[in-house]
């Protein structure tokens, strides 16, 4: 478990948000962070194993629409020998100051594990229930940049979980 533990804090990918960076017009003011760190949530695949969830994968994620679709990386959420889980759970900040809170359950809407991005939609609660189109309480999110506008030796912030416990979530 430590190894597990070791190993899932290493391959940690820290979403960088293009979001409000990549324009070069905006003004240090319309920069908020706080509204990005509540649309950044912490993304695990696991399985159930017995009565134990078993997390196998752990990324960081940006909410980029009101509706629950979220950027992250291919290589976490999608299956494969390492990554073995067959469930994606969400967890989303209800405070800044506390550890984000596992709330929803994902699918795979769209990957590219060439380019190493996955977006996922949000589509039932936690404990399983479906979710009914349009019935997600409205999201905070961050609308995705666009990378052909930002230039060489422009700052960048990144936003994510590095330091989280994973016991404490599951």
């Amino acid at each position: 478990m430590i190894q597990l533990v070791r190993f899932l804090k290493i391959s940690f990918l820290l979403l960088f948000v293009t979001t409000v960076m990549s324009s070069m017009a905006q003004s240090a003011s319309e920069f908020d962070i706080n509204r990005i760190k509540r649309a950044t949530v912490f993304i695990y695949q696991a399985r159930n194993q017995g009565n134990n969830l078993i997390i196998t994968c752990v990324s960081t994620g940006t909410i980029v629409s009101y509706d629950g679709l979220i950027l992250t990386n291919a290589h976490s959420t999608v299956r494969d020998s390492i990554c073995n889980g067959d469930t994606i759970i969400v967890a989303i900040n209800v405070d800044l100051n506390e550890p984000p809170i596992p709330k929803y359950r994902a699918e795979i809407a769209q990957v590219d594990e060439g380019l190493d991005i996955a977006l996922l939609q949000i589509t039932r609660e936690l404990d399983g229930r479906l979710i009914a189109d349009g019935t997600l309480p409205t999201l905070p999110f961050v609308e995705i940049g666009d990378s052909s506008e930002v230039t060489i030796d422009q700052n960048i912030t990144v936003v994510g979980y590095t330091n989280i416990d994973i016991n404490q979530l599951v």
